[in-house]
């Protein structure tokens, strides 16, 4: 790490620590803790950028229960919820060079998870839709019946005549 970004994150490190689970409820006080730990959030985006991966770390410890409150609360199974939690912060790691400062980080992540659900449930959908299909062709080739036809019985009785 460069100086200035060790200085930056051992001054944004202790306000993520002490925000601990209560960073989302944090509201106008009057000692300016909302402004430190905006302020703790914005410098530790920035190591981000920068591929520190301590950065990483304290974003992902200070939104990870966030975000997956959020994808419980939108009915979403236990299980599929962690997974796009975690698809959500790898793409959101992936891209923070395009994070834009003008949104809160909370509101990018929600974002990204949205759009990966969406593409989960097109992928789950699409998945059905060709199990429908090959299910619907199966059945077609299925439908014959397994005794003969009326032809099949004339040309076997007109052999045995014959």
């Amino acid at each position: 790490m460069v100086g200035g970004e060790t200085a930056d994150f051992e001054r944004a490190k202790p306000i993520l620590e002490a925000m601990g689970k209560n960073v989302f409820h944090a509201g106008p006080s009057g000692n300016g803790q909302a402004a430190k730990e905006d302020k703790a959030i914005a410098n530790a985006i920035l190591l981000a950028k920068k591929n520190n991966q301590k950065a990483f770390a304290l974003l992902y410890d200070a939104y990870w229960e966030y975000l997956f409150s959020y994808l419980l609360k939108k009915n979403i199974p236990e299980d599929l919820a962690e997974d796009l939690a975690i698809k959500t912060f790898s793409k959101a790691f992936d891209k923070i060079a395009t994070y834009d400062a003008k949104y809160t980080f909370k509101t990018w992540l929600v974002t990204i998870s949205k759009n990966l659900h969406i593409d989960q449930h097109r992928k789950d959908k699409k998945q059905i839709q060709s199990r429908n299909e090959s299910l619907e062709i199966s059945q077609i080739h299925n439908v014959m019946d397994e005794n003969p036809s009326p032809e099949d019985l004339l040309i076997t009785t007109q052999n045995l005549k014959g």
